[in-house]
């Protein structure tokens, strides 16, 4: 008895640690299927998909538990969501909020591909609105849109790859460690870090950027087929541009505020009264968003978690899975 007892207080003591309410999911389990949220009301029963690409974007299994939930990775929400619109004959356009650095090289070309294809077979439109920071693989997505659109502090550009590999060699002989590598081929620990590289071996990496850079300035010329690929090329340096320069460059397409960009998508699909609505999977599921806000936005700070790096709260875990580099369309700072 006086087990089970200890057992229960331990688990009331995680759950509210966790801060997880009893009440709404004693579990914290979400739910099997997104849920249609109206962000912003009409009389109409036709809808605006508002459809947010936010942070790093990752790829593979979400990480969590089966007790408190677990957070899907940016590849799977959006396979998801999209999936959930072409159920609905009610969704007449798709307006892609990006607000992210950028991310893993596969994991923003699935994401570019899937509404690609998402839009040829609904013959739905995809509009952009760019809040923040839409950079890298942020700017790769987002050439899946129709039309594109800054917030005048809007940050985008970093047309680029980067692939960070750390090496331990000079610390190992500082402190008089090394590691016993028994391999079948001279490259076979090319990215492991406790050697340093030899220049034929830097030559194979950077022939694979080149042609993941080949890949990203093929897409921006698909995305903005005004822009001759010279023009794309000289552009694509790895710099980032305000919102007027990207205007000014034929980056994007205007300047407006997301509710600008929803007056124009209604406009478009000839619908003044037309609802706004996002999926999400809780009731208490927050969108921290700059349209969420609205007609005051705020700034929204939260506290790092561990292995989080501040600048742009970057999850280091997103950018080196199970201790992995990886090949990333990612600004950073």
């Amino acid at each position: 008895m006086l087990r089970w007892l200890q057992f229960g207080l331990t688990l009331a003591l995680c759950v509210i640690l966790q801060g997880c309410l009893f009440v709404q999911n004693p579990l914290g389990l979400p739910p099997a299927d997104f849920q249609e949220v109206v962000v912003r009301g009409g009389s109409s029963a036709q809808k605006i998909l508002m459809l947010d690409i936010d942070g790093v974007i990752t790829s593979g299994a979400g990480e969590g538990s089966p007790l408190f939930g677990t957070e899907q990775s940016t590849v799977n929400q959006v396979s998801e969501k999209l999936a959930k619109a072409r159920r609905d004959e009610d969704i007449k356009a798709v307006i892609l909020r990006v607000d992210s650095p950028g991310g893993g090289v596969t994991a923003s070309d699935i994401i570019y591909e899937r509404l690609r294809k998402f839009k040829k077979d609904t013959g739905l439109p995809v509009y952009v609105s760019m809040l923040d920071l839409a950079a890298s693989g942020g700017y790769y997505v987002s050439m899946a849109g129709d039309e594109i659109y800054v917030h005048p502090t809007t940050i985008t550009g970093s047309i680029g790859v980067i692939a960070m590999f750390p090496q331990f060699e000079g610390l190992g002989k500082k402190i008089g460690a090394y590691m016993e590598i028994l391999k079948s081929g001279e490259n076979k620990d090319l990215t492991g870090g406790f050697k340093n590289m030899t220049d034929g071996q830097r030559a194979i990496l950077q022939q694979m950027i080149d042609e993941m850079y080949a890949r990203f300035v093929s897409v921006v010329k698909d995305g903005r087929p005004n822009l001759e690929e010279s023009k794309i090329r000289e552009l694509a340096d790895g710099r980032i541009y305000t919102a007027q320069q990207a205007v000014d460059n034929g980056l994007v397409d205007g300047i407006k505020y997301t509710d600008e960009v929803v007056d124009l998508v209604r406009e478009k699909i000839g619908n003044s009264k037309a609802r706004v609505i996002m999926y999400r999977k809780t009731a208490t599921q927050k969108y921290d968003s700059v349209y969420a806000r609205m007609p005051n936005p705020a700034p929204q700070v939260e506290s790092p978690a561990p292995g989080n790096v501040n600048l742009l709260n970057i999850d280091a875990n997103a950018l080196f899975p199970q201790g992995r580099p990886v090949f990333n369309y990612l600004w950073v700072p």
